[in-house]
């Protein structure tokens, strides 16, 4: 991983970020319209598409929070290995 820690939560709690995940809440909101008010006739490849495509959006909204738990654990990990080698 090349960002640090650091880095990750200051993107997080970025305008950026928070424009981006706006802009991806519409997109659920779209979708979950689509399943609300549409045909009630919905083939089952278009109903795995929409479910498809909304937990892919869901999982882009957590990835800044999967990314700092990775920088989290990989800190951890240098941690321990610097103590196991210190005398």
């Amino acid at each position: 991983m090349r960002s640090t820690l650091g880095q990750l939560k200051d993107f997080k709690e970025s305008v950026f970020w928070q424009d981006i995940s706006e802009e991806l809440d519409v997109w659920l909101e779209e979708i979950r319209n689509q399943l609300e008010n549409g045909d009630l006739n919905f083939s089952h490849r278009t109903l795995d598409q929409l479910g498809g495509s909304a937990k892919a959006i869901r999982n882009i909204k957590n990835l800044p929070e999967v990314l700092i738990g990775l920088a989290e654990d990989n800190r951890e990990l240098h941690d321990e290995m610097i103590n196991d080698l210190s005398p």
